[in-house]
């Protein structure tokens, strides 16, 4: 995840989304940790099976000549 995280703030992202599902608790409990938060759910029908799909999202502060020192 920290590299993920590193990659996006250096590419210019400002958020980050990741998509789950309820059922992927070991995913939820990463994302948590990593500061995400649930910002959507939705049902789907994905891999064979009725699931609820989730969103997750950080906001990512901008790079800045301050923080890379």
């Amino acid at each position: 995840m920290n590299k993920v995280l590193s990659f996006a703030r250096s590419a210019g992202y400002t958020r980050v989304t990741l998509w789950t599902t309820t059922t992927q608790s070991s995913a939820r409990r990463i994302y948590e940790a990593a500061g995400f938060t649930l910002t959507s759910e939705d049902p789907r029908h994905s891999f064979g099976h009725d699931l609820l799909g989730q969103d997750w999202a950080l906001d990512l502060a901008p790079v800045t000549a301050a923080s890379t020192r």
